[in-house]
């Protein structure tokens, strides 16, 4: 196995083509993945290469992370501007770890409750009755609100993202 200072990539066909510096001499090799992983190597990272039964080929095999932070028994999908990390504990990482995503389902369920525990105070107080003296004229109700609560989290629902 060699090393190699990435140029670029290109995608030939169906298949990609990792441009290396090798030996100060510019070199195109194809690269190998895992399947499902489909990945365009920034410039300046180190390609990993190997020789294959094929004389004279070669296949990109993997690459040098210098800023590796995965915990033992984790996995972390990166790129440029992000990350997806699958912690050992289970716990799942999108972008970054500084806020908290919902149940949308089970969040719907207590704001609406929220909403007609609202709705039943409204109603509640408004029909109740002050108690005056009597030279001051007959107990009347408040005027009733006829505005029931219209608040709603509907456009928190992320579509794009499934959970348990």
């Amino acid at each position: 196995m060699f090393l190699a200072n990435v140029l670029g990539s290109v995608i030939r066909g169906t298949r990609r083509i990792v441009q290396v510096s090798l030996f100060k001499k510019a070199r195109e090799i194809p690269q190998a993945l895992p399947y499902g992983v489909d990945s365009a190597p920034v410039r300046e990272m180190v390609a990993v290469y190997a020789n294959t039964a094929d004389m004279g080929n070669s296949v990109i095999v993997g690459y040098v992370y210098k800023d590796a932070v995965a915990e033992v028994g984790s996995i972390r999908l990166y790129s440029e501007n992000g990350y997806v990390y699958l912690r050992a504990n289970g716990n799942l990482e999108l972008l970054g770890d500084s806020k908290h995503m919902v149940r949308y389902e089970e969040l719907e369920t207590g704001f609406n409750s929220l909403k007609q525990s609202v709705t039943d105070l409204t109603i509640l107080f408004n029909a109740h009755v002050h108690v005056t003296v009597t030279s001051l004229g007959t107990p009347t109700p408040p005027t009733p609100s006829a505005i029931p609560p219209t608040a709603t989290i509907t456009g928190a629902k992320i579509n794009e993202i499934k959970t348990l």
